[in-house]
C-alpha cells in the first residue's frame, strides 16, 4: 500500500497520446502500449511530482462524484502501484 504523503512523477521517455474520454502510454523501449480510461488519464496527469497521493485521492473523487470515496481510494492505489511495476511512473 502506498502511503498517503508519496508523489509519483511520469517516466520521461514514456509517450502519451490522448484518444477520446481516454489515452495511451507508450514506452518506446519495451514497444509496450497501455489503454488508459478518462480516470486513468486524471490520475496519471496528476503525476507531476507536486500532488501527494491523499491529494489525488481528493481531486479524483471530486471530479467522479458517483463513485464512492473508499473505491476511488482502491482504485487509485492499484492503479498507480501498476504504473509503479511498468515503470510508467516513479515516487518522486
Amino acid at each position: 500500500m502506498l502511503k498517503k504523503e508519496s508523489r509519483f512523477i511520469r517516466n520521461g521517455r514514456i509517450v502519451f497520446r490522448p484518444e477520446g474520454q481516454g489515452g495511451y502510454l507508450y514506452d518506446p523501449h519495451t514497444e509496450k502500449l497501455q489503454y488508459l480510461n478518462q480516470v486513468g488519464v486524471s490520475v496519471y496527469e496528476l503525476c507531476d511530482g507536486c500532488h501527494p497521493l491523499e491529494e489525488m485521492i481528493g481531486r479524483i473523487s471530486g471530479e467522479f462524484r458517483d463513485v464512492p470515496a473508499d473505491r476511488v481510494r482502491g482504485d487509485v492505489d492499484r492503479f498507480l502501484e501498476a504504473l509503479l511495476r511498468m515503470d510508467y511512473i516513479r515516487v518522486a
